[in-house]
């Protein structure tokens, strides 16, 4: 169970340091690899917006792994995760764009 928890936690861990970074950059960060940055007039509130996005992320995304690790497993509650997984991905994608949109 200690070994499925730790593989669960990768993704997560990815997620913080990717937030960490997003905090300690002085040029506004990308989202989509081969993008140009974003132009944004305050640098320092779109990081700090990114870094917000990607630490929610990982913390949904460790609940949802701590959940998948009780549940029975052959049980359907696997798609249901596959599913929740995918609308986390796409949540974050949109909440990107609002993001880059508002500020």
């Amino acid at each position: 169970m200690l070994m499925k928890l730790i593989v669960c936690s990768i993704p997560t861990f990815i997620f913080l340091m990717i937030s960490v970074n997003a905090r300690k950059e002085t040029k506004a960060v990308y989202f989509f690899n081969f993008t140009k940055r974003p132009i944004v007039d305050n640098v320092q509130r779109f990081n700090l917006a990114i870094s917000n996005l990607w630490i929610a992320a990982a913390c949904i995304l460790e609940l949802a792994c701590v959940f998948a690790l009780f549940c029975i497993p052959d049980s359907s509650v696997f798609v249901f995760m596959t599913f929740a997984e995918i609308v986390l991905i796409l949540g974050v994608v949109a909440s990107y764009f609002k993001i880059q949109k508002n500020i």
